[in-house]
C-alpha cells in the first residue's frame, strides 16, 4: 500500500510481508505446513481438492509467539522490537520461521489431528479428494483484511495460477476466511472459475443421499458458535444444524438471539494489536454460549476454535470448545 508505510503498524507489515515473499503469515516452509498429510495417502493430484488455506496450521505457532511479545514488555508487538530482531536473524541467515518451529510444538499434534479428521471424514461421505501438500497457497485473508489490495490482487492470482496448474476443477474448504475470499474476493480480481464448496455442503448433501449414519458413542448437548465470515458473509448457517440433528445423541441448545447471522464476534481478530480488547470481546461471547448450558461449545472456524479454547484451559467453566469435525469424526468412526 504505498505511502501508508510509515502509518502501518509494524506486525502488520511483518506478516504482509511474511505473506509476500514466503507465502503465509508467519513465513513458515510449505514443508512443515504439509507435514500433517505425510503417511495417510491423500493423493497429490486430482480435481477436487481439501483446501486447508494453511490455517490449522498455524495454530500451534501462535501461543508461544504472543508468549514471546508478552515477555517483550508493555509494548509487546507494538515495539517493534520482534519485527527488528525477526529482519536482523534474516539478514544474518536465520529463518525466523524455522526459530518458531523449533518453539511452538505443545499443541501441533492436536491440529494435526484435526486436519486429518477433515480427511477421515470426508473420505468417511464417499469424497475423493487429493491435497496439494508444499504446492498448497495461504489465500491471503489477512491481506484483504489489513487492506492491502493491490498485493492481494497479485497474490489471487498467483493462487489461482497454482490450482489451474494443478488441474484443480473443485475447492473443499475447511475455513471461513478462505471460503469468503474464493467466493466474493478473488472474482473481483480474477476469473475465478473454480466451484467452491465449505465441507459441511458436501456432508450434508451426503445425508440427504441416505447413505451416511452418524451415531455418538455418547449423549451430550453441543451449542454452535457461528463464525462471522460464514454466517453473515456466507450465508452457512443451517448446513451445522441439519449435519447435527442428524447425529444420534446430540441435543442441540441455541443461543439466543445471538446464534446464525446474529453471532457475536471470538475477538480473534483483535489479537495482535488489541489483545485487551480481544479477551472482552471473548469473554462475552464465552457467557453468551455458557449460558445455554451445553456441554460442549462447537464452531466452524479455527481461529475461533484457537481462541475459545485457550480462554476455557483451566478456567473450572465446566464447558469445552470443540471443533465441528472432532464431533463429525467421532459420529462416522466411534473410538476407532
Amino acid at each position: 500500500m504505498p505511502g501508508l508505510g510509515h502509518m502501518t503498524p509494524d506486525p502488520i507489515l511483518l506478516i504482509r510481508d511474511n505473506i509476500l515473499e514466503r507465502g503465509n503469515p508467519l513465513g513458515l516452509p510449505g514443508e512443515e505446513l504439509c507435514r500433517w498429510a505425510k503417511g495417510i495417502g491423500i493423493p497429490q493430484t486430482g480435481e477436487t481438492i481439501l483446501y486447508t488455506g494453511c490455517e490449522y496450521q498455524l495454530l500451534p505457532y501462535l501461543p508461544s509467539l504472543l508468549e514471546l511479545a508478552e515477555k517483550m514488555g508493555p509494548f509487546g508487538l507494538k515495539s517493534g522490537i520482534f519485527v527488528g530482531a525477526a529482519k536482523a536473524l534474516g539478514r544474518i541467515g536465520l529463518d525466523p520461521a524455522r526459530l518458531l518451529t523449533s518453539l511452538t510444538t505443545r499443541d501441533k499434534e492436536l491440529y494435526d489431528g484435526l486436519l486429518q479428521g477433515f480427511v477421515r471424514v470426508l473420505r468417511g461421505v464417499g469424497v475423493d479428494l487429493s491435497y496439494l501438500y508444499e504446492d498448497e497457497p495461504y489465500a491471503g485473508g489477512l491481506l484483504y483484511e489489513f487492506g492491502f489490495l493491490e498485493e492481494l490482487a497479485a497474490h489471487a492470482q498467483r493462487v489461482y495460477d497454482i490450482f489451474k496448474r494443478r488441474g484443480v476443477k473443485r475447492i473443499i474448504t475447511i475455513s471461513p476466511h478462505s471460503m469468503e475470499l474464493f467466493r466474493k474476493v478473488y472474482p473481483l480480481y480474477v476469473d475465478f472459475d473454480l466451484t467452491v464448496l465449505h465441507y459441511t455442503q458436501v456432508i450434508e448433501e451426503a445425508l440427504q443421499d441416505g447413505n451416511l449414519n452418524l451415531t455418538l458413542p455418547f449423549k451430550t448437548t453441543v451449542t454452535i458458535h457461528d463464525p462471522c465470515h460464514l454466517a453473515r458473509d456466507l450465508g452457512i448457517i443451517e448446513e451445522p444444524r441439519s449435519i447435527l440433528q442428524a447425529v444420534e445423541g446430540i441435543d442441540i441448545k441455541e443461543v439466543e438471539p445471538a446464534h446464525g447471522r446474529w453471532t457475536g464476534c471470538c475477538g480473534a481478530p483483535l489479537e495482535v494489536l488489541l489483545p485487551q480488547i480481544r479477551g472482552l470481546v471473548a469473554q462475552r461471547r464465552l457467557e453468551e454460549l455458557k449460558g445455554t448450558g451445553a456441554e460442549l461449545i462447537l464452531t466452524l472456524c479455527p481461529f475461533c476454535y484457537f481462541n475459545f479454547r485457550r480462554d476455557l484451559q483451566g478456567s473450572g467453566a465446566g464447558v469445552e470448545a470443540k471443533d465441528l469435525i472432532e464431533i463429525l469424526d467421532e459420529a462416522i468412526h466411534g473410538n476407532g
